[in-house]
C-alpha cells in the first residue's frame, strides 16, 4: 500500500533538489535526471536547463541519467544519515545511463540537499599544501630504469641527482608515504648499482620492488592509487565511497601484478641479450595499462551501479 505522506515527502525532496540547481554548471547540454522511487511506484523527471531547472512527472522524456532507490533509502540519504557513495557502494539504489553525471552531482546541485559529498572537491585551507601528485612518485623509478639500463656508473649519478632535487622542486606539493618510500629504495637501488656496475640485474629488481609496493598498499586503507587521485573526488571523504575504493583496489592490485610479471621477462631477456626487446615491451605494456585503466575507471563504476555487477538491486 502506497503511503501518502512518504509521497507527499518525496515531492518535496524532488522539488528541493531541482530548487538547487547551479545554472552555472549548464554547459551547453540539457540533462534530464529521472528519480524513480521503487516502493512507492513514483517517478520524478527533472530537466536542468540553461534557464533553470523543471519538473516532469509523466515520464513523458528520455532520462540522460536514472536513478532508481527506495524512498526510504533516498530520504536517508536527504538526511545526511548514509552519504550517497555509501549507499551507491552498497548497492541501496542503482543508476543508469550517464554514470558520469553522479560524479559531478556538486557541480549541479547543493549538496545539502542530497548528501553526495563523495563528489564535491575539497578545498585547501590557506597555507595548506597541495594535493599530492604521482608523478612525484614515478618520476625517480622511470629515470632509474632508464639511466641504470643504459649505464649503471653514470645513470646511478643521474637518479640520485633526481632523487635530491625532486622534493625540492615539489616542496609546495605534500609527500605521501609512497612517495617518501620511493626516494629511499631508489636512491638505495642507484647506490647499489653504482657500486655493482650491473644495470641488468639492478633494473630487474627495481621492476620487482616497484610492483610489490602496488600490490602491499592494497593492505592499507588506502590503496596507491586512491591516495592521489581521491582529491578528484571530494579527498578523504571519497575514500568512504566503496565503490571508489574497491575500484582502486582492483586497479592498483592490477599494476602491481604487471611490474612484478616486467621484473621477471625483463630479467629473462636481458640474460639472453635481448635488452633493447625488454625496453620497447615495458613501454608498450604499460601504455596498454594505462588505457585500459582509463576505460576501467569509468567502465566498472557505472557498471556496478546499474546493478549488474552484484546481487543487490533497490525493491
Amino acid at each position: 500500500m502506497i503511503n501518502q505522506k512518504e509521497t507527499q515527502d518525496a515531492i518535496a525532496i524532488i522539488n528541493k533538489l531541482a530548487n538547487s540547481y547551479n545554472k552555472n554548471a549548464y554547459d551547453g547540454k540539457d540533462r534530464i535526471i529521472e528519480i524513480n522511487f521503487t516502493d512507492i511506484k513514483k517517478s520524478y523527471q527533472i530537466v536542468l536547463g540553461k534557464q533553470g531547472s523543471t519538473i516532469h512527472t509523466d515520464g513523458s522524456l528520455v532520462a540522460t541519467t536514472r536513478i532508481d532507490t527506495p524512498y526510504s533509502v533516498w530520504a536517508s540519504i536527504a538526511s545526511g544519515e548514509i552519504s550517497a557513495g555509501e549507499a551507491l557502494g552498497k548497492q541501496l539504489y542503482t543508476v543508469t545511463g550517464d554514470f558520469s553525471f553522479m560524479i559531478k552531482w556538486g557541480k549541479y546541485f547543493d549538496i545539502n540537499t542530497v548528501n553526495n559529498d563523495d563528489n564535491s572537491e575539497e578545498l585547501p585551507e590557506e597555507n595548506e599544501l597541495k594535493k599530492p601528485l604521482m608523478t612525484t612518485m614515478l618520476i625517480p623509478w622511470i629515470v632509474y630504469w632508464t639511466a641504470i639500463s643504459s649505464n649503471p656508473k653514470t645513470g646511478s649519478i643521474i637518479t640520485l641527482a633526481v632523487c635530491v632535487l625532486l622534493p625540492l622542486l615539489r616542496r609546495s606539493h605534500k609527500l605521501v608515504l609512497w612517495d617518501k618510500l620511493t626516494f629511499a629504495l631508489v636512491a638505495i637501488l642507484s647506490a647499489g648499482a653504482y657500486i655493482n656496475g650491473d644495470g641488468n640485474t639492478f633494473t630487474s629488481i627495481g621492476y620487482l620492488l616497484f610492483g610489490l609496493i602496488w600490490i602491499l598498499s592494497c593492505i592499507f586503507k588506502e590503496p596507491l592509487t586512491a591516495t592521489y587521485v581521491k582529491y578528484q573526488y571530494g579527498g578523504d571523504r571519497a575514500c568512504r565511497n566503496l565503490l571508489f575504493m574497491k575500484t582502486n583496489y582492483i586497479l592498483t592490485y592490477c599494476w602491481g601484478v604487471l611490474y612484478v610479471l616486467t621484473a621477471i621477462w625483463t630479467w629473462i631477456l636481458q640474460s639472453d641479450g635481448l635488452g633493447y626487446l625488454s625496453l620497447i615491451i615495458n613501454f608498450v605494456i604499460p601504455a596498454g595499462m594505462g588505457i585500459f585503466t582509463l576505460w576501467f575507471q569509468k567502465w566498472y563504476p557505472a557498471y556496478v551501479a546499474s546493478g549488474k555487477g552484484g546481487k543487490h538491486h533497490p525493491q
